[in-house]
């Protein structure tokens, strides 16, 4: 069910199949994005950042993430290993008013590019970012709140932990 209604307490997080149940569309590869943004709808809802590999990740101390406001994006391994939760293909799950605008300055920042996606900037610190998948749900209203939602759920899931590259801190 979309705009705010779906019940993620359930969900399998560790299964692209899954996320295609409840409604995500796309499962586009960064770097196809980074040179033709047009399938991504001019819309807002929820999207995500999937990582296939099963094996662990190997962390850069520097990253493809372009400067914020004059500041390095680069955390430090030890945060990046700290965050890093196994059985899980979503990294990152965000929300926008205009989901194509945002998964475009998303991936210009990792082009190295004026970073307007700050809370994301982990995601760059990983070897093989480029073939991460994007995927969105567009939703009419209520998108806000299904994000927190979502994290919510991950959070269940997954030991209070949220998922990989989301910073904010969302309570229940």
């Amino acid at each position: 069910m979309r705009n705010g209604g779906y019940d993620f307490s359930s969900f399998d997080w560790s299964d692209v199949q899954s996320l295609k149940s409840i409604g995500f569309l796309g499962f586009v590869p960064v770097r196809k994005l980074q040179k033709d943004s047009n399938p991504v709808p001019d819309a807002s809802g929820l999207f995500i950042v999937v990582r296939l590999a099963e094996a662990s990740p190997e962390f850069l101390r520097k990253g493809s993430c372009g400067k914020f406001k004059g500041k390095d994006p680069n955390v430090f391994l030890e945060e990046l290993k700290s965050r890093w939760i196994d059985n899980t293909v979503v990294l990152y799950i965000g929300c926008s008013s205009n989901i194509r605008k945002r998964l475009k300055d998303f991936v210009n920042a990792g082009k190295g590019e004026a970073n307007k996606c700050w809370g994301a900037r982990l995601l760059w610190q990983i070897k093989g970012s480029q073939d991460f998948l994007l995927a969105w749900m567009p939703t009419e209203d209520g998108w806000e709140e299904m994000k927190r939602q979502c994290i919510q759920a991950f959070k269940g899931s997954h030991g209070g932990k949220q998922p990989f590259a989301n910073i904010k801190f969302y309570k229940k």
